[in-house]
């Protein structure tokens, strides 16, 4: 029995997950009255801990200001180690507004023109493509009408749309060609994001290990990067008609991490992290040429270095 390093990795459930900082987690006995240790998240959401493995499990128990998590967590004290543990909760943001039925995503955003200037009494259509459909609770066969939604004096919008819907959007002077969107199964999302998904987070499937990354020396982990869309619909699940994402990987030390792949692969293809030697390298993934198949963002999304750790069996 030994004390092991515990990173609990704090994010929000945004459309594109972000870390949280400041989130006070406090670690309990399976008894959940003694309280073992407490840290607090960085910049990077990440609160590390020292915990001894004599307990087979402990309980995690988080706060913040502003923040709902599902809890308490119980955290499994199972090799290899450092241990890392995801944890997703909802950040309160006032100025967002959310649907309060399950069954409806509030849809919220400004329109400006070139300039930067909104754009008042702004028409926005939206017409249902699957049509009728069946909802649950209790079962109706329901036919969504049209939407005709104008912009108010700022340029604002926020409307409500059915969760899973698929529709055509058209905007008067912007966008005269039917522009198919997909509203995704949450209470809230950006209209740019509605309209112009793009890829927006690259997850590690099937298991989505959470950072730092294990390799075992002279070892291989292989991964089947998959990608978000900035809507958060999955690149692969989409009725957009989007089926292009080109990724790059590339390792900072090729000496302790090495990256067996080709320098661009498609989404859902295999990577494989190979470690070298002892050591800690971070290896960058990345959506390649995404302006040639998306619209483009300004500034871009910004891509986060995955730290992954060479370790050995002792």
């Amino acid at each position: 029995m030994a004390l092991q390093t515990v990173n609990v990795y704090v994010m929000n459930d945004a459309p594109v997950p972000t870390p949280v900082e400041s989130v006070t987690v406090r670690v309990f006995l399976i008894d959940d009255t003694t309280l073992v240790t407490e840290a607090i998240t960085d910049p990077a959401g990440i609160a590390t801990m020292t915990l001894d493995d004599v307990n087979p499990s402990y309980l995690l128990r988080f706060y913040k200001l502003g923040f709902r998590v599902t809890q308490p967590t119980s955290l499994l004290m199972t090799p290899p180690f450092p241990l890392s543990v995801n944890i997703y909760g909802t950040e309160f943001l006032p100025e967002r507004p959310v649907a309060t039925d399950p069954q409806w995503c509030r849809i919220s955003g400004y329109l400006r023109d070139q300039f930067g200037n909104f754009r008042p009494k702004q028409r926005l259509k939206l017409r249902p493509i699957r049509d009728p459909a069946i909802y649950q609770g209790p079962q109706a066969l329901v036919r969504d009408g049209d939407y005709d939604i104008v912009t108010d004096t700022n340029g604002w919008v926020s409307f409500d749309l059915r969760r899973g819907a698929v529709m055509e959007a058209l905007i008067s002077g912007w966008i005269d060609e039917p522009l198919c969107v997909e509203v995704p199964d949450r209470s809230w999302l950006d209209l740019v994001d509605l309209v112009f998904p793009t890829p927006a987070l690259i997850a590690l499937g099937p298991n989505d290990p959470v950072p730092p990354l294990l390799v075992q020396l002279n070892g291989v982990l292989v991964l089947e990067p998959r990608v978000l869309l900035s809507n958060d619909i999955w690149l692969a699940d989409n009725l957009m008609g989007y089926d292009t994402a080109i990724l790059g990987a590339e390792s900072d030390n090729v000496a302790i991490v090495a990256v067996t792949s080709s320098a661009e692969f498609n989404s859902g293809s295999q990577l494989s992290l190979s470690g070298v030697a002892l050591g800690v390298a971070n290896v960058t993934l990345e959506s390649l040429r995404v302006d040639d198949y998306f619209a483009k963002r300004n500034p871009p999304l910004v891509v986060t270095p995955l730290t992954v750790q060479v370790f050995v069996v002792v």
